[in-house]
């Protein structure tokens, strides 16, 4: 208990920590570390009659595969680790029994063990929509519910999200903006955005402070929440400004309008990289950019370079037009 009491942060979600308190409050037995009537296992040393406790043996794969070893420092490299994600169901063993076990060893425990719910289809354990991807799934899971409660899924639910927020208000989007960038400046692209025009680009930068605190927080819905705010952003300018019209009057004042928005999509597309990474490297491409090992920071976007010139795509999120059966999602 005094552990708890020294790291708020350790039960996640906050919602799960008062069964382990309570539980661990109404005091605590020794454990047995070995069965004796489990055909398979580890078996104990000197005792072919008893095998380790699954519990046991199993939670120690957690630092021996960082490297821990007795007497050797080298598993700090890697350890302790900031969040261990693990299931609703096995929560009680990896707040009571691991952090226990790690004490005795003279070993940090995780900075937090976070317990996330459950999902299911119309009441039902599910898969994942083959036809639509994982990337699109991900999204509207983590953008439906808080992250950690349980949830319940379906087909329409699915196309609706899918449909709204990926087929339309970011896949639209960035075909219209390739596509304006192919028609009116030839595809070409400057090394970064000017800052004083980018208008898109300077909420992003607000934002980003925001997004990058949920996603440690693991709140994922949050961070989803505040990047479409900035994806409502884009489609909002692009209406009011209407660029088609630009094209005719103010081609210096295109130029610029069509660098802020593709400069911010970059942005956006290394948000979107940790729950759609496949579709965040198709839009960086379209984008411009062809090499990018990991997600681009605002910073660096910022800094340029551009990359190459923009490539008009096929549509990254196709509408789904008929009603999606419940089998789809199984």
């Amino acid at each position: 208990m005094a552990f708890y009491k020294a790291n708020p942060s350790f039960l996640q979600p906050s919602n799960r920590a008062k069964e382990i308190e309570n539980f661990v409050g109404e005091g605590l037995r020794d454990l047995a570390i070995s069965r004796s009537k489990v055909s398979w296992g580890v078996p104990v040393p000197d005792d072919a009659g008893h095998v380790v406790y699954v519990w046991f043996d199993a939670l120690l794969n957690y630092a021996t595969a960082a490297g821990w070893r007795p007497g050797d420092e080298g598993y700090k490299a890697l350890w302790p680790a900031d969040v261990h994600l693990v299931g609703k169901e096995i929560y009680r063993f990896h707040t009571v029994i691991w952090p226990a076990m790690l004490m005795a060893l003279g070993v940090e425990p995780p900075k937090s063990v976070y317990a996330h719910g459950w999902w299911t289809v119309d009441g039902q354990k599910m898969s994942k929509p083959r036809k639509y991807g994982v990337d699109a799934f991900r999204y509207v899971l983590f953008r439906e519910m808080p992250f950690g409660n349980d949830g319940d899924f379906s087909a329409e639910s699915f196309q609706k999200r899918y449909n709204a927020e990926l087929a339309n208000d970011l896949g639209n989007l960035v075909s219209r903006v390739t596509n304006m960038v192919d028609k009116y400046l030839d595809g070409a692209m400057p090394g970064k955005p000017d800052l004083p025009h980018a208008v898109v680009m300077k909420k992003a930068l607000e934002a980003t402070p925001f997004i990058a605190d949920a996603m440690d927080r693991l709140a994922f819905q949050d961070a989803l929440n505040r990047i479409w705010a900035i994806v409502g952003e884009l489609n909002l300018t692009v209406e009011q400004r209407k660029p088609w019209v630009l094209a005719k009057t103010d081609t210096e004042a295109l130029k610029w309008l069509l660098f802020d928005l593709v400069s911010t999509l970059r942005v956006v597309a290394g948000w979107i990289t940790p729950f759609m990474p496949n579709k965040a490297a198709e839009m960086q491409m379209a984008l411009g950019v062809r090499k990018f090992p990991a997600p681009r920071p605002v910073d660096e976007v910022l800094d340029g370079p551009s990359g190459q010139r923009i490539q008009k795509g096929p549509p990254l999120f196709p509408r789904i037009e008929d009603k999606l059966p419940p089998s789809t999602l199984n």
